[in-house]
């Protein structure tokens, strides 16, 4: 397996701005998001690290004969739901930041990029590897633990990711009228 050292100090490192954004109140110009925006961010990018320690952990146990497909799949669902988290994690930053963003025109420039970039483009993304979670499992149909946890992953991203990611799109755009 490989060394996930700096993958493992990254995910500490992005854990710790979400702990303070969490803990930032909201200062200056009204702020189109809330702390509950942020607490949702938060707990997707939380379920979303407990499934991939879940996913690493079943992969490290298969023996070799499970055979190099099967353990292929459960190590291209890990890098999947990483790749996932990790467009979470860029999500919550910049909202956060939105939020305790002092100046107005600052705020309208970052408010502008998640509109018009990272929202779009992000639920463009979550809905890719959503299907093709959803199309991997049918790979793996006898692997009860794999098939468990990509249904745990469809339901983090198409149940909770995209429908925020599209709230917030909301948001934003309620404020452009």
């Amino acid at each position: 397996m490989t060394n996930r050292g700096p993958t493992r100090h990254r995910m500490c490192g992005l854990s710790l701005l979400v702990l303070v954004g969490l803990a930032l109140p909201s200062m200056g110009n009204a702020a189109v998001f809330n702390q509950q925006d942020n607490a949702r961010l938060s707990d997707i990018i939380t379920t979303l690290q407990s499934l991939i320690q879940d996913v690493t952990s079943s992969l490290r146990t298969l023996a070799p004969a499970a055979g190099v497909q099967r353990i292929q799949s459960y190590a291209v669902l890990e890098l999947t739901l990483e790749a996932v988290q990790e467009r979470a994690n860029a999500v919550y930053i910049l909202v956060a930041a939105s939020m305790v963003m002092e100046s107005s025109s600052d705020q309208g420039r970052l408010l502008n990029i998640l509109y018009g970039e990272v929202i779009p483009q992000s639920e463009t993304y979550f809905n890719q590897k959503r299907t093709f979670i959803l199309n991997a499992v049918t790979a793996q149909s006898s692997d009860n633990v794999y098939a468990s946890f990509s249904a745990r992953a469809a339901n983090i991203v198409g149940d909770k990711a995209i429908p925020l990611l599209e709230e917030l799109y909301l948001k934003i755009n309620n404020t452009r009228r």
